[in-house]
Order: C-alpha cells, then sequence, then structure tokens
C-alpha cells in the first residue's frame, strides 16, 4: 500500500504521491514517497518548498504521474512559495506565503478544471479537481532551542 491512503474527502480512492521537509536547527531534508518507494534530498541552501509535487531527480522522473502533475498545478504553486520563502525574513513573511491568491489578486483567481489549485491558499471549485487548502504549517527553527517537550 505505501506511505499513504485516502486522499480524497468524498473520494476516498483517490491517492497520490507525497512529500515532507523534516527539519530542525541544524538542517533540513526534503522526503518524497510514491507508494512504498522514497527518496531524500538535504537542504544545503536556500528556501526549499513542497506543494504535492516529486522534486527529487531521478525519483520525480520515474514516478509522476504528468495528469495529475499538471492537473494540480504544483508546479505554478510551488513555485510561489519558493520565491516569497526566499525573500521571507521571518514568520509572519512565511504566513503571509501560505495565504497567497497569487500575483495581485485578493481573491483566489479559479480555473473551471482546477478551481484555485495554482496558488497557495487553494479555494474548492474546479470541475476536473475541486481540491481546497486544509493545513498549512510555519515551524520557526531556532539553534539551541530544545528537541522535544520534556
Amino acid at each position: 500500500m505505501g506511505q499513504g491512503g485516502g486522499c480524497g474527502h468524498e473520494h476516498r480512492g483517490f491517492t497520490y504521491h507525497n512529500s515532507f521537509i523534516v527539519a530542525d536547527a541544524a538542517c533540513a531534508y526534503v522526503l518524497e514517497t510514491a507508494g512504498k518507494l522514497w527518496a531524500v534530498e538535504k537542504v544545503d541552501s536556500g528556501a526549499p518548498s513542497i506543494s504535492n509535487g516529486l522534486t527529487i531527480e531521478p525519483f520525480a522522473t520515474g514516478h509522476s504521474d504528468r495528469l495529475k502533475t499538471m492537473v494540480s498545478a504544483c508546479w505554478t504553486r510551488r513555485a510561489l512559495t519558493q520565491r516569497r520563502a526566499a525573500g521571507a525574513t521571518g514568520v509572519r513573511d512565511l504566513m503571509a506565503a501560505l495565504a497567497d491568491h497569487g500575483p495581485g489578486a485578493c481573491v483566489p483567481r479559479y480555473s473551471l478544471v482546477n478551481g484555485a489549485m495554482a496558488v497557495p491558499c487553494m479555494h474548492a471549485g474546479g470541475l476536473a479537481a475541486n481540491s481546497q487548502t486544509t493545513a498549512s504549517w510555519v515551524a520557526e527553527l531556532r539553534p539551541g532551542s530544545a528537541a522535544h517537550n520534556g
């Protein structure tokens, strides 16, 4: 079965591969999964961003679904979050990046095909893909902070 399960609220049979950022104050890694397979890449510089699209090569090329990648607009959404994260000076800037509705937009721009999936703050509404953002997280990791509670 792999790492996932049903990814759709109404259509539990809908699944997709996923990505995660695993980090502490000293370093970060991007972990990507495809079924029972996985790839990991250390973040050496910059601001990593994931957005439901595989990015670690050659893993991404070998395991991405072209149609799901296109409909999900993950590359467009990831480019927006990565650009905003690279220019962020603190948590407030990162939270604003996650609430982004797209360049110059106060409300999300909708596509008949995939709703507002091309921006970080997704609102449901597309015919082929009716997804919306359910959770986003920013963690401020400081050198010397406790690794766990208790």
